[in-house]
């Protein structure tokens, strides 16, 4: 009996461990090499990530009713479903920081073993369709946008081309999937969706 007990609480304890490791990820089964890649759907409140494997994780993690939609045609994300998305490795990790006063988003990169670090990478307006970027020595540059960011119920969106160009990251659209792909590197062979699909990119 005690020897159940015990074989049931570690069990328990190690689903704990895994389920929160995961960050409540879905893990598709497959053996694929494949670059770091995410991928979304417009209407789709997940998101698809293959970090070396593929896994399916909530846009936000805090609100289930979070998803993308088009806008004039520019993919539109909220500024904590951006940040969410791009922090999966690594010390270093991007934030969105709102300043109401100035209807102003600031993208910016931390790191989390040096509190004094703080690199800006982007300021966006709500409105207009011009931001400022800043170059790896912090300098301004002023930089006309693809789609202009905007508050939809209280809850403000960025265009998520406007931001990948901001990191230097690349985006590319699938029409056949309503979908976005980002990757940071190598182009992936397979993109995995967050409906579970795979296509040959």
């Amino acid at each position: 009996m005690k020897r159940n007990l015990k074989t049931t609480i570690l069990l328990l304890l190690i689903f704990c461990i895994l389920f929160n490791s995961y960050a409540f990820a879905e893990t598709l089964e497959g053996d694929y090499d494949e670059p770091t890649h995410i991928a979304l759907q417009i209407d789709n409140t997940d998101y698809m990530i293959f970090h070396g494997q593929p896994m399916i994780r909530p846009l936000d993690s805090s609100d289930s009713s979070v998803k993308p939609f088009i806008h004039e045609g520019r993919t539109m994300l909220p500024m904590r479903a951006i940040s969410e998305i791009l922090n999966f490795d690594g010390p270093f990790y991007y934030g969105v920081e709102w300043f109401g006063s100035e209807e102003k988003a600031i993208l910016y990169l931390r790191d989390a073993s040096d509190p004094s670090y703080y690199e800006p990478i982007a300021d966006f307006w709500i409105g207009s369709t011009t931001a400022t970027f800043y170059d790896f020595d912090g300098n301004p540059s002023s930089v006309e946008i693809p789609g202009a960011p905007m508050i939809v119920n209280s809850r403000t969106y960025l265009p998520l081309r406007a931001v990948s160009e901001a990191i230097g990251i690349n985006i590319e659209w699938v029409p056949s999937k309503q979908g976005v792909v980002l990757y940071f590197w190598d182009r992936p062979q397979n993109v995995f969706f967050p409906d579970k699909s795979r296509i040959a990119f």
